[in-house]
């Protein structure tokens, strides 16, 4: 005979209502693409898709840089 194992349900995984996460990633985004918009303006480049490039090499160098020095983001931190 077998015995049968009965585990219980997982618990229910939602994370808080705060919304603490959801206003750090708001913050981060829009930092994010301000500078990335601004950086890849300023720069001596005649063609659109090369200036998008640089936009989002700016963009993805902002999470970079923060996280790389600090562990945290701006965002991260507002919320705190």
């Amino acid at each position: 005979m077998t015995d049968v194992i009965h585990h219980d349900s997982p618990p229910d995984i939602r994370g808080t209502r705060s919304g603490k996460r959801y206003f750090a990633a708001v913050v981060d985004n829009a930092a994010a693409i301000i500078i990335a918009l601004a950086c890849a303006a300023l720069l001596p480049i005649r063609h659109d898709m090369t200036r998008g490039l640089s936009a989002y090499a700016f963009y993805l160098l902002y999470y970079g840089a923060a996280e790389g020095l600090s562990a945290t983001t701006p965002g991260k931190g507002t919320s705190a």
